[in-house]
């Protein structure tokens, strides 16, 4: 997985811009549902009485009260608060044995959120708002904003952008479009107040959402790295071998792809954190708030450690990721026989290296540049990059 960094300029157009579509678009359909005294509507029905005070309760009674909370629940990046708030009146409904009436109201519930949320809408985006770029604000330009050219669950496939056809222009409809599909990191069938948070939307190509995760991640608890704040390191690729003579010898076949999760070192041991933490207790009698402050926050990186290191897990189950990597093994082939060669890097080694290519390069940080071209690339814009350059780290340190 590969974090993905935007500029914070960015990240602030984006957010002004899905603002105003909510206030602008959403809020707009969540009152025609709330408010439908004297309407003739179909949310009169009474299948969606109790969904509509259960929408209520989760947005609030009042207008302006809604109207903020729903641009909270599209805006905010604080997704696990809202799943809590959606779970204090929902999750009853989504057990497995519920009343003919529970399902009567969750279908109607289901409805409302497709309605209200319209992530189809979203889709296609409104000629009403554009982006600084004059193009229609939509999923195709959130995505676009955020330019990633390569997928960061697998960093192997291109998730490109292209301008509309002709005849979208003559009509007014010109915008980018983009290959890459959204995936929403938290399922939308599940948690359906997230279907447009763009915090919950991942761009990614589309073996990786439909063929790989599809349905498969329910809850929090099945969740995998989530690229807008988990570090590209907590999966790191490497080739297994005993020592690098043996790595030189391999053949291509020979060559194999493993995916390592950074390991947890903040405590040896369980017990070892039950006893600093009782210790803080203690000292927290006689000495004042310092030291508890200093042994929780440990406790709590060693925690939040942990779920990364489920979540890295998750990845690699989920994406299949050290399955697919394996037809990757001539690069990794091609990177140790570069390295077999030319680069082993003592300065005695690059100054005799200089002066027999110095009509070719003039440095031999020239020449790794050239050989390994790979090194600095951003993998957000570069297939494969990780790989290579994990592989490159790996053999490197190992001289």
């Amino acid at each position: 997985m590969i974090k993905i960094s935007v500029a914070e300029e960015i990240w602030s157009e984006i957010i002004i811009c899905h603002t105003e579509y909510v206030k602008t678009i959403v809020n707009n359909r969540l009152e025609k549902v709330v408010d439908v005294q004297g309407l003739k509507s179909k949310w009169e029905q009474s299948k969606y009485v109790n969904a509509i005070e259960l929408i209520k309760k989760l947005f609030g009674d009042e207008k302006e009260k809604r109207n903020l909370n729903l641009t909270k629940f599209c805006i905010s990046e604080d997704l696990e608060g809202i799943i809590e708030e959606f779970d204090r009146i929902y999750k009853g409904f989504y057990k497995e044995n519920i009343t003919e009436d529970e399902k009567i109201t969750l279908e109607g519930t289901k409805e409302i959120f497709k309605y209200v949320m319209g992530y189809e809408s979203f889709n296609e985006g409104t000629n009403k708002l554009k982006s600084s770029d004059n193009f229609r604000w939509s999923r195709h330009d959130f995505i676009n904003k955020l330019n990633i050219k390569v997928c960061p669950y697998c960093n192997r496939n291109y998730i490109t952008s292209y301008i509309s056809s002709k005849e979208d222009i003559l009509i007014g409809k010109q915008r980018k479009k983009t290959t890459a599909d959204a995936d929403h990191y938290y399922c939308k069938d599940s948690y359906p107040i997230l279907a447009i948070n763009i915090y919950n939307l991942i761009p990614s190509c589309g073996v990786c959402n439909s063929k790989m995760k599809g349905n498969k991640v329910k809850d929090k608890a099945g969740c995998h790295l989530y690229p807008y704040k988990d570090d590209s390191d907590a999966l790191y690729f490497s080739t297994p071998f005993n020592d690098i003579g043996e790595l030189y010898n391999f053949k291509e076949t020979e060559i194999k792809i493993g995916l390592n999760i950074k390991p947890n070192n903040n405590f040896n041991t369980k017990n070892k954190i039950i006893k600093w933490v009782a210790q803080s207790r203690e000292i927290f009698k006689v000495k004042g708030v310092y030291k508890i402050h200093m042994n929780v926050k440990q406790y709590n990186n060693y925690i939040e450690k942990n779920k990364i290191i489920k979540r890295a897990l998750q990845s690699k189950k989920i994406f299949k990721l050290e399955e697919v990597y394996q037809i990757h093994n001539d690069i990794v082939f091609d990177i140790k026989e570069k390295i077999k060669n030319y680069g082993h890097g003592d300065e005695k080694y690059k100054k005799e290296f200089i002066e027999n290519y110095k009509g070719l390069f003039s440095s031999y940080e020239e020449f790794e540049n050239y050989s390994f071209d790979f090194l600095g690339k951003d993998p957000n814009k570069n297939p494969l990059a990780k790989l290579k350059q994990d592989i490159y780290k790996q053999i490197i340190e190992s001289n």
